[in-house]
Parts: C-alpha cells; sequence; structure tokens
C-alpha cells in the first residue's frame, strides 16, 4: 500500500483544497465539491496535485497489479491522469466505487 498526501487529478499544476469529515469512515473530497463544509469537518487549503502518470513510476517502477481508488467525484479526472499508464499496459486491474453526483 502506498499512500501519497496529495490530489490525484487530470493535471499536476497548482494546489487544490480539500475538506475531510471525521464522522464519515474518514472520507476527504475536493472542497469545489462541497460548498460548505459544515460543523466537525477540516479543511486542507494549498493540496498540491498530482498525476498517476507522474507520480506511480517514480514511487514504484514496474506493472501496478491493482489500483483502489477512492476519490469521492473524481474518478474521471484521476482517470484522466493516468492515460499513459493504462494506455501502456501499466495497470492490470482497477477498482473503483463509482457513485452519481447530486443534482
Amino acid at each position: 500500500v502506498v499512500v501519497v498526501p496529495k490530489a490525484l487529478t487530470s493535471r499536476p499544476d497548482g494546489t487544490v483544497s480539500m475538506v475531510y469529515y471525521p464522522a464519515r469512515n474518514g472520507e476527504a473530497t475536493l472542497a469545489r465539491v462541497h460548498s460548505q463544509c459544515g460543523e466537525g469537518c477540516v479543511q486542507w487549503p494549498g493540496v498540491p496535485r498530482v498525476t498517476l502518470d507522474l507520480s506511480w513510476p517514480a514511487l514504484r517502477p514496474g506493472v501496478l497489479d491493482v489500483l483502489k481508488l477512492s476519490v469521492n467525484g473524481e474518478e474521471l479526472n484521476t482517470m484522466r491522469g493516468a492515460r499513459s499508464l493504462l494506455a501502456k499496459r501499466q495497470v492490470c486491474l482497477v477498482m473503483m466505487h463509482v457513485t452519481k453526483a447530486p443534482c
């Protein structure tokens, strides 16, 4: 297991703000997804953005057996940031939980 204290996105530039909900299984998500953090949550401004294409080879070169993602609404952007890994077949299996975003 590799934990990287960065936000997986489609572009590696800049930073994002994140919110953390201690009462919801430690769930964290991008602050832009939620306009108000609400009671009991913690906000982290300035979290560096990174793509899987740039970060994974530096952490562990070679084929990635299983990529388990829990990115709370950023699934598409995370996959966009992994285009090279996927095109080169450097990922054997991708697992992610996807839910429909509220309208």
